[in-house]
Protein backbone atom coordinates (compact mmCIF):
# COMPACT_ATOMS: atom_id res chain seq x y z
CA UNK A 1 0.00 0.00 0.00
CA UNK A 2 1.58 3.32 1.06
CA UNK A 3 5.07 3.56 2.44
CA UNK A 4 5.02 3.37 6.22
CA UNK A 5 7.62 4.15 8.84
CA UNK A 6 7.86 1.10 11.03
CA UNK A 7 10.29 0.71 13.90
CA UNK A 8 12.15 -2.58 13.67
CA UNK A 9 12.90 -5.11 16.40
CA UNK A 10 16.09 -4.40 18.28
CA UNK A 11 17.72 -7.56 16.97
CA UNK A 12 17.45 -6.27 13.42
CA UNK A 13 19.67 -3.53 11.97
CA UNK A 14 18.08 -0.09 12.03
CA UNK A 15 16.98 1.23 8.65
CA UNK A 16 16.29 4.81 7.66
CA UNK A 17 13.23 5.21 5.45
CA UNK A 18 13.59 8.40 3.46
CA UNK A 19 10.02 9.56 2.92
CA UNK A 20 8.45 12.19 5.14
CA UNK A 21 5.04 11.92 3.59
CA UNK A 22 3.41 8.63 2.71
CA UNK A 23 3.62 7.98 -1.00
CA UNK A 24 1.09 6.25 -3.26
CA UNK A 25 1.65 2.65 -4.16
CA UNK A 26 1.54 2.99 -7.94
CA UNK A 27 4.45 5.38 -8.34
CA UNK A 28 6.84 6.38 -5.58
CA UNK A 29 8.63 9.73 -5.50
CA UNK A 30 12.23 10.02 -4.38
CA UNK A 31 12.21 11.77 -1.02
CA UNK A 32 14.70 14.34 0.21
CA UNK A 33 14.75 13.68 3.92
CA UNK A 34 14.73 11.24 6.82
CA UNK A 35 11.43 10.17 8.30
CA UNK A 36 9.59 12.86 10.16
CA UNK A 37 7.71 12.42 13.36
CA UNK A 38 8.13 12.23 17.07
CA UNK A 39 6.75 13.67 20.29
CA UNK A 40 8.86 16.33 21.99
CA UNK A 41 8.51 16.01 25.78
CA UNK A 42 4.71 15.56 25.69
CA UNK A 43 2.19 14.96 22.92
CA UNK A 44 0.53 18.29 22.06
CA UNK A 45 -1.71 16.95 19.30
CA UNK A 46 -5.42 17.77 19.46
CA UNK A 47 -8.44 16.99 17.36
CA UNK A 48 -9.47 20.16 15.58
CA UNK A 49 -12.79 19.96 17.45
CA UNK A 50 -10.82 20.46 20.69
CA UNK A 51 -9.34 23.74 19.46
CA UNK A 52 -11.33 26.79 20.56
CA UNK A 53 -9.43 29.65 18.88
CA UNK A 54 -11.61 31.07 16.06
CA UNK A 55 -8.61 32.13 13.95
CA UNK A 56 -7.17 28.61 14.03
CA UNK A 57 -10.53 27.05 13.19
CA UNK A 58 -10.78 29.36 10.18
CA UNK A 59 -7.31 28.32 9.00
CA UNK A 60 -8.20 24.65 9.50
CA UNK A 61 -10.91 24.97 6.82
CA UNK A 62 -8.10 25.59 4.33
CA UNK A 63 -5.94 22.60 5.36
CA UNK A 64 -5.80 19.81 2.77
CA UNK A 65 -5.22 16.07 3.01
CA UNK A 66 -3.53 14.39 0.02
CA UNK A 67 -5.24 11.02 -0.41
CA UNK A 68 -4.58 8.33 -3.01
CA UNK A 69 -7.73 8.02 -5.13
CA UNK A 70 -7.54 4.24 -4.73
CA UNK A 71 -8.53 4.74 -1.08
CA UNK A 72 -11.69 6.68 -1.97
CA UNK A 73 -15.01 5.49 -3.40
CA UNK A 74 -17.56 7.86 -4.91
CA UNK A 75 -21.09 7.15 -3.70
CA UNK A 76 -23.58 9.70 -4.93
CA UNK A 77 -22.75 13.12 -3.51
CA UNK A 78 -20.04 11.90 -1.13
CA UNK A 79 -16.78 9.98 -1.02
CA UNK A 80 -16.30 7.08 1.37
CA UNK A 81 -12.78 6.58 2.71
CA UNK A 82 -11.81 3.41 4.49
CA UNK A 83 -8.37 2.17 5.54
CA UNK A 84 -6.53 0.18 8.14
CA UNK A 85 -6.10 1.60 11.63
CA UNK A 86 -2.77 2.85 12.90
CA UNK A 87 -2.60 -0.27 15.03
CA UNK A 88 -2.69 -2.42 11.89
CA UNK A 89 -0.93 -0.16 9.38
CA UNK A 90 2.05 0.71 11.60
CA UNK A 91 1.94 -2.19 14.08
CA UNK A 92 1.32 0.47 16.71
CA UNK A 93 0.80 -0.63 20.28
CA UNK A 94 -2.87 -0.46 21.21
CA UNK A 95 -2.25 1.87 24.17
CA UNK A 96 -0.79 4.61 21.95
CA UNK A 97 -2.82 7.73 21.11
CA UNK A 98 -5.09 7.46 18.08
CA UNK A 99 -4.13 3.79 17.52
CA UNK A 100 -7.71 2.97 16.50
CA UNK A 101 -8.04 5.80 13.97
CA UNK A 102 -7.75 4.95 10.28
CA UNK A 103 -4.64 5.92 8.35
CA UNK A 104 -5.54 7.14 4.85
CA UNK A 105 -3.78 10.47 4.05
CA UNK A 106 -0.35 10.58 2.40
CA UNK A 107 0.63 14.22 2.90
CA UNK A 108 -0.70 17.57 4.06
CA UNK A 109 -1.09 20.97 2.41
CA UNK A 110 -2.65 24.42 2.64
CA UNK A 111 -4.78 26.51 0.28
CA UNK A 112 -2.88 29.64 -0.82
CA UNK A 113 -5.26 30.85 -3.54
CA UNK A 114 -8.76 29.80 -4.64
CA UNK A 115 -7.15 27.23 -6.95
CA UNK A 116 -3.65 26.54 -5.57
CA UNK A 117 -2.40 24.32 -2.74
CA UNK A 118 1.10 24.42 -1.24
CA UNK A 119 2.76 21.22 -0.01
CA UNK A 120 6.19 19.56 0.21
CA UNK A 121 8.01 18.83 -3.02
CA UNK A 122 8.54 15.15 -2.26
CA UNK A 123 4.78 14.66 -1.80
CA UNK A 124 3.67 15.15 -5.39
CA UNK A 125 5.11 15.80 -8.84
CA UNK A 126 3.87 16.03 -12.41
CA UNK A 127 3.88 12.26 -12.87
CA UNK A 128 1.87 11.52 -9.71
CA UNK A 129 -0.56 14.44 -9.96
CA UNK A 130 -3.37 12.17 -11.21
CA UNK A 131 -3.06 9.80 -8.22
CA UNK A 132 -4.22 12.28 -5.61
CA UNK A 133 -7.43 13.78 -4.35
CA UNK A 134 -7.15 16.95 -2.26
CA UNK A 135 -9.63 16.67 0.61
CA UNK A 136 -10.88 19.44 2.87
CA UNK A 137 -12.45 18.79 6.30
CA UNK A 138 -10.91 15.35 6.81
CA UNK A 139 -11.76 15.39 10.53
CA UNK A 140 -12.47 12.72 13.14
CA UNK A 141 -15.85 14.08 14.11
CA UNK A 142 -19.48 14.06 13.12
CA UNK A 143 -20.76 14.34 10.40
CA UNK A 144 -17.58 13.05 8.71
CA UNK A 145 -17.07 9.99 10.88
CA UNK A 146 -19.29 7.66 12.89
CA UNK A 147 -17.92 4.75 14.92
CA UNK A 148 -20.74 2.44 13.87
CA UNK A 149 -19.82 2.90 10.18
CA UNK A 150 -16.04 2.57 10.65
CA UNK A 151 -15.26 4.84 7.73
CA UNK A 152 -15.10 8.50 6.76
CA UNK A 153 -17.68 10.15 4.52
CA UNK A 154 -16.70 13.42 2.85
CA UNK A 155 -19.08 15.53 0.71
CA UNK A 156 -17.97 15.50 -2.91
CA UNK A 157 -17.73 19.29 -2.96
CA UNK A 158 -14.91 18.98 -0.38
CA UNK A 159 -12.86 16.82 -2.76
CA UNK A 160 -10.65 18.19 -5.55
CA UNK A 161 -8.29 16.72 -8.13
CA UNK A 162 -4.80 17.82 -9.13
CA UNK A 163 -4.99 19.58 -12.49
CA UNK A 164 -1.23 20.13 -12.68
CA UNK A 165 1.84 20.92 -10.59
CA UNK A 166 2.73 24.49 -11.50
CA UNK A 167 5.94 24.81 -9.47
CA UNK A 168 8.12 22.26 -7.72
CA UNK A 169 11.62 21.77 -6.34
CA UNK A 170 12.66 18.76 -4.27
CA UNK A 171 16.37 18.70 -3.48
CA UNK A 172 18.33 16.34 -1.23
CA UNK A 173 19.65 17.63 2.06
CA UNK A 174 18.38 19.29 5.21
CA UNK A 175 18.84 22.92 4.15
CA UNK A 176 17.53 22.85 0.58
CA UNK A 177 14.31 23.54 -1.29
CA UNK A 178 11.38 21.13 -0.98
CA UNK A 179 8.00 22.46 -2.14
CA UNK A 180 5.21 21.89 -4.66
CA UNK A 181 2.38 24.17 -5.73
CA UNK A 182 -0.63 22.26 -7.07
CA UNK A 183 -3.32 23.77 -9.30
CA UNK A 184 -6.72 22.27 -8.50
CA UNK A 185 -9.28 21.13 -11.04
CA UNK A 186 -11.67 23.94 -10.04
CA UNK A 187 -11.67 27.03 -7.79
CA UNK A 188 -12.41 26.49 -4.10
CA UNK A 189 -15.38 28.41 -2.75
CA UNK A 190 -16.32 29.15 0.86
CA UNK A 191 -12.77 28.74 2.21
CA UNK A 192 -10.27 31.52 2.78
CA UNK A 193 -6.80 30.98 1.28
CA UNK A 194 -3.94 31.54 3.71
CA UNK A 195 -1.44 34.25 2.80
CA UNK A 196 2.27 33.35 3.05
CA UNK A 197 4.43 35.45 5.38
CA UNK A 198 8.13 36.08 4.93
CA UNK A 199 8.90 37.16 8.48
CA UNK A 200 11.82 35.63 10.37
CA UNK A 201 11.35 33.78 13.64
CA UNK A 202 13.85 33.45 16.47
CA UNK A 203 14.83 30.47 18.64
CA UNK A 204 12.11 29.61 21.20
CA UNK A 205 9.40 31.41 19.20
CA UNK A 206 6.22 29.30 19.46
CA UNK A 207 4.71 27.73 16.34
CA UNK A 208 1.81 25.44 15.50
CA UNK A 209 0.82 23.23 12.61
CA UNK A 210 -2.27 21.59 11.12
CA UNK A 211 -1.95 18.31 9.29
CA UNK A 212 -2.57 14.58 9.07
CA UNK A 213 0.01 12.75 11.20
CA UNK A 214 0.56 9.12 10.17
CA UNK A 215 -2.32 9.61 7.73
CA UNK A 216 -5.06 10.07 10.33
CA UNK A 217 -7.66 12.85 10.45
CA UNK A 218 -6.57 16.45 11.01
CA UNK A 219 -4.67 17.30 14.17
CA UNK A 220 -3.38 20.56 15.63
CA UNK A 221 0.10 20.42 17.17
CA UNK A 222 2.26 22.93 18.99
CA UNK A 223 6.03 23.45 19.16
CA UNK A 224 8.83 25.97 18.93
CA UNK A 225 11.75 27.06 16.78
CA UNK A 226 15.03 25.56 17.94
CA UNK A 227 17.51 27.01 15.44
CA UNK A 228 17.34 29.34 12.45
CA UNK A 229 19.68 27.22 10.34
CA UNK A 230 19.94 29.30 7.17
CA UNK A 231 17.87 31.13 4.56
CA UNK A 232 15.80 28.03 3.79
CA UNK A 233 15.36 26.15 7.04
CA UNK A 234 14.26 26.23 10.67
CA UNK A 235 15.03 23.33 12.97
CA UNK A 236 12.00 23.01 15.22
CA UNK A 237 10.50 20.84 17.94
CA UNK A 238 6.93 20.10 16.79
CA UNK A 239 4.96 16.91 17.40
CA UNK A 240 4.69 15.79 13.77
CA UNK A 241 4.79 12.46 11.94
CA UNK A 242 4.85 10.86 8.51
CA UNK A 243 1.80 12.31 6.76
CA UNK A 244 2.62 15.77 8.13
CA UNK A 245 4.88 16.50 5.17
CA UNK A 246 3.60 19.70 3.60
CA UNK A 247 1.79 20.73 6.78
CA UNK A 248 1.57 24.51 7.12
CA UNK A 249 3.56 25.93 10.02
CA UNK A 250 2.37 29.15 11.66
CA UNK A 251 3.89 31.71 13.99
CA UNK A 252 1.72 31.21 17.07
CA UNK A 253 1.96 34.87 18.12
CA UNK A 254 0.75 36.40 14.86
CA UNK A 255 -0.93 33.47 13.12
CA UNK A 256 1.28 34.06 10.06
CA UNK A 257 2.07 31.16 7.70
CA UNK A 258 5.88 31.00 7.76
CA UNK A 259 6.77 27.55 6.41
CA UNK A 260 5.91 23.93 5.65
CA UNK A 261 7.02 20.71 7.35
CA UNK A 262 9.40 18.66 5.20
CA UNK A 263 11.43 16.28 7.37
CA UNK A 264 12.75 15.26 10.76
CA UNK A 265 13.03 12.57 13.40
CA UNK A 266 11.81 8.96 13.08
CA UNK A 267 8.26 8.24 14.25
CA UNK A 268 8.40 5.13 16.43
CA UNK A 269 10.51 2.94 18.65
CA UNK A 270 10.04 -0.80 18.84
CA UNK A 271 8.57 -2.23 22.04
CA UNK A 272 10.07 -5.74 22.30
CA UNK A 273 7.91 -6.72 25.25
CA UNK A 274 4.65 -6.22 23.35
CA UNK A 275 6.12 -6.73 19.85
CA UNK A 276 4.67 -3.46 18.55
CA UNK A 277 5.65 0.18 18.02
CA UNK A 278 5.45 3.01 20.53
CA UNK A 279 5.56 6.69 19.61
CA UNK A 280 9.08 8.00 20.03
CA UNK A 281 9.41 10.56 22.82
CA UNK A 282 12.31 13.03 22.85
CA UNK A 283 13.30 14.86 26.01
CA UNK A 284 13.70 18.62 25.76
CA UNK A 285 16.58 19.56 23.46
CA UNK A 286 17.22 16.01 22.23
CA UNK A 287 16.71 14.24 18.87
CA UNK A 288 17.17 15.57 15.38
CA UNK A 289 14.30 18.04 15.37
CA UNK A 290 11.76 18.72 12.62
CA UNK A 291 12.65 20.53 9.43
CA UNK A 292 10.52 23.54 8.41
CA UNK A 293 11.10 24.97 4.94
CA UNK A 294 10.85 28.78 5.03
CA UNK A 295 8.41 30.42 2.65
CA UNK A 296 10.72 33.44 2.48
CA UNK A 297 13.05 31.22 0.41
CA UNK A 298 10.48 31.11 -2.41
CA UNK A 299 8.85 34.51 -2.02
CA UNK A 300 9.15 35.30 -5.73
CA UNK A 301 7.46 32.01 -6.68
CA UNK A 302 4.66 32.36 -4.16
CA UNK A 303 3.84 35.87 -5.32
CA UNK A 304 2.90 34.40 -8.71
CA UNK A 305 0.32 32.00 -7.27
CA UNK A 306 -0.74 33.01 -3.75
CA UNK A 307 -3.70 35.32 -3.38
Amino acid sequence: MKKAHIALPLLMPALLITACGRVPSKQQIQSTENTQGVVYTSDSRKEISEVKTPAVLKIARSAVAFIDYNNMERRGDEYVMSARTLKDEFNMCSNQRYADQQSVANCSGILISPKHVLTAGHCINEDTCYLYKMVFDFKHESPFYASDRQNYRIPSNNVYSCKKVVARVSQPGWTTHDYSIVELDRPVQGREPVSPSYKTLKPNDPVFTLGFPTGIAMKWAHGMVRVDLNETTYKTAIDTFSGNSGSPVFDEKSGALIGILTGGESDFVYNPQDACNDIKVCASGTCMGERVFKLSAIASVLKKYAR
